[in-house]
C-alpha cells in the first residue's frame, strides 16, 4: 500500500467516524423525540437560499470526496483548476487535523446530550451547554466540521475538497450569529453571562472580543434585544467584524490542541474529585 492510499483510507475512515456517529446519535435522539433538524419556519428567504446553497455544497463535497477514494475518473473538474495538491507534509498536516476534528466532534456531541440541534428549534430548545468543551468554545460543533472538512480536502490531497471546505467557517458564522439572536431571546441573562464568558469559536484565539449591547424589551413578545453582544435591529442580527471566520482559520491550528488539553484535564480533574 502506498502513501498515498494510505492517506485515502485514513481520510475516508475519518469521515465515516464522523457521520457514522452523528447518524447513530440523531436516531438515538428521534426514538426519544428530539429531533436534530428541525425545520425554522421563521426563516427568511435570504436566509432560506443560503442553506439550500450550503446543502448543495455539501453535498458537492462528499461526492468528491468519496469519488476521489472510489472513482478517480468520475472526479470533478473545474476549468483549469489543479486536481491534486503537490505537497505529501500538507496531506498528512490535513489527517491530524480531520482526527482532531472527529475527537472535538464527539466530545461535543456527548456533552450537548439531548440538547443538540443543528439549526434552529424555536418550539423544543434544549438546555444551554455551557460545560466540558463548551467552556472553550460556544460552538465546538462547528469548529469541529470545519476542521474535518479542510483536514480531510488536505489528506486527500484534493483542490477542489479544500477550497469547498475555507467556504464553510463563513457559512458557519452566518449560521451561528443567527442562533445567537434566538439564543439570547430564549436564555436571556444566562446567555449573555455565557458570552462574557466564552468566545464565539476559542478561547485562545486571541481572545475574540465582543461589543456588549444594552438589554432591553422589544415591547410585544417580551423579546429581550442586545443581550451579551448579540442585537436585533430592525428585525435583523447585527453583524460585527469581531471574530470572523477567517481570523479563526488562521489561529485554530495552535489553539485547539490547548483546548482539547485544558478540557482533557477539567474532564479529568471532575472524575477524580468525585467519590467513589
Amino acid at each position: 500500500m502506498t502513501a498515498d492510499h494510505l492517506l485515502d483510507v485514513l481520510a475516508l475512515v475519518l469521515l465515516a467516524c464522523a457521520g457514522f456517529t452523528g447518524l447513530w446519535r440523531a436516531v438515538a435522539l428521534a426514538f426519544r423525540g428530539v429531533w436534530v433538524l428541525p425545520i425554522d419556519r421563521e426563516r427568511s428567504p435570504s436566509e432560506a437560499l443560503a442553506d439550500l446553497a450550503f446543502v448543495l455544497g455539501l453535498l458537492t463535497w462528499l461526492y468528491e470526496a468519496i469519488v476521489h477514494a472510489l472513482a478517480p475518473a468520475s472526479r470533478i473538474t473545474v476549468g483549469p483548476l489543479p486536481l491534486e495538491i503537490p505537497w505529501p507534509a500538507l496531506r498528512w498536516l490535513g489527517l491530524v487535523a480531520a482526527g482532531a476534528g472527529v475527537s472535538l466532534y464527539v466530545l461535543a456531541l456527548r456533552e450537548l446530550g439531548a440538547s443538540w440541534r443543528f439549526t434552529i428549534d424555536r418550539e423544543r430548545p434544549g438546555e444551554l451547554v455551557t460545560t466540558g468543551v463548551f467552556a472553550f468554545s460556544r460552538n465546538p460543533i462547528y469548529l469541529s466540521l470545519a476542521l474535518l472538512a479542510g483536514g480531510i480536502g488536505l489528506a486527500l490531497g484534493n483542490v477542489l475538497l479544500a477550497l469547498l471546505a475555507c467556504a464553510a467557517p463563513f457559512y458557519f458564522d452566518y449560521l451561528i450569529r443567527r442562533e445567537e439572536c434566538f439564543l439570547a431571546v430564549h436564555y436571556g441573562e444566562t446567555y449573555a453571562a455565557y458570552c462574557a464568558r466564552v468566545p464565539r469559536w476559542l478561547r485562545w484565539a486571541g481572545r475574540i472580543r465582543e461589543k456588549p449591547g444594552p438589554a432591553r424589551e422589544a415591547g410585544t413578545g417580551g423579546a429581550r434585544e442586545g443581550v451579551g453582544g448579540v442585537a436585533r435591529q430592525s428585525g435583523e442580527c447585527a453583524w460585527d467584524r469581531a471574530g470572523s471566520p477567517l481570523s479563526c482559520w488562521l489561529s485554530f491550528a495552535i489553539a485547539l490542541p490547548h483546548s482539547l488539553g485544558a478540557c482533557f484535564r477539567s474532564q479529568s480533574g471532575q472524575a477524580l474529585a468525585e467519590p467513589k
